[in-house]
């Protein structure tokens, strides 16, 4: 269905509540590097240890991914955003409180877990309540509300001085509190879906099953995108979102709070730059029937 389908006022509140929910899962996931010197100087971790706790996010969805995407076309993308938000909200809270190094890397695992699955169920949402001309630039949009959460993980050393006064916990007691906001949205978003939802019941059975076999019919254009994405998470996501800003203090001698809005510059770009390019590709792209 497409947002006429569903009536404007309602696809854009639906974007809207998707985009929140982002906000809260892109600000937990950047919540480690603004803490990263905290967490060595105050608890003693090394930066093995540190990487590890944005590394293991990362461990099950090497395969759980596929899995979160038949999971999103079997119980639909509401559902699945409610339960995924509260699984990451649940990690969220358990590497907040956790007295210890082991405690926090399984809050950190359980939001992985949940994590990657939850963006797959929020572009699937964008992609019920929007088509045709409007798709790219509603996904941009919800991107940038996004890293607007990126953004604001790197400049809560500015934001909340008094909570990283306090040490590492109080950042990422607020990172718990965010992402309670973003399943709050996620809630919204699954209520708001009810009616939609049953209007879709009786065609879904009907929808395509995925095959294996399938990946051998995908074009070169994909697999040009997905070593796109490879390289991306690679060469910059990783550096950035643990080590950049502990590497801006003491490479650099910049403060945790001038340190946090260096590392803020790349996300805040793409706030504007992502809607734009959306705008672009819905007027000259073109999309597969």
């Amino acid at each position: 269905m497409t947002a006429q389908a569903h009536g404007r006022t309602t696809a854009w509140l639906v974007g809207a509540l998707v985009a929140a929910a982002l906000f809260g899962n892109y600000y937990v996931y950047d919540s480690i590097g603004p803490v990263a010197d905290a967490l060595q100087q105050q608890r003693g971790f090394s930066d093995t240890q540190i990487g590890l706790l944005n590394a293991i996010y990362n461990l099950p969805n090497v395969v759980l991914i596929l899995v979160g995407g038949i999971l999103v076309d079997r119980f639909g993308a509401a559902r699945m955003t409610l339960w995924t938000a509260a699984v990451c909200a649940a990690g969220a809270a358990l590497t907040a409180f956790s007295p210890g190094f082991e405690g926090m890397a399984a809050g950190r695992l359980l939001f992985g877990i949940g994590a990657e699955t939850f963006a797959i169920a929020t572009l699937a949402a964008i992609a019920d309540y929007f088509g045709g001309r409007s798709l790219a630039f509603a996904m941009g949009l919800s991107l940038a509300v996004g890293r607007l959460g990126s953004y604001g993980a790197d400049m809560s050393p500015t934001w909340f001085a008094s909570a990283y006064a306090a040490g590492w916990q109080p950042p990422l007691e607020i990172a718990a509190a965010i992402a309670a906001t973003s399943l709050a949205a996620s809630a919204l978003y699954w209520w708001l879906d009810r009616g939609p939802r049953a209007a879709r019941a009786p065609a879904a059975s009907t929808a395509e099953r995925f095959h294996p076999r399938d990946l051998l019919h995908f074009g070169r254009a994909y697999w040009y995108l997905l070593a796109l994405c490879v390289l991306w998470y690679s060469v910059i996501l990783a550096f950035r979102s643990t080590f950049s800003i502990k590497y801006f203090q003491h490479v650099h001698g910049l403060d945790l709070a001038a340190a946090g809005e260096m590392n803020s510059y790349v996300f805040l770009a793409a706030v504007f730059a992502t809607p734009a390019f959306g705008w672009l590709c819905d007027r000259v792209g073109r999309y597969a029937p």
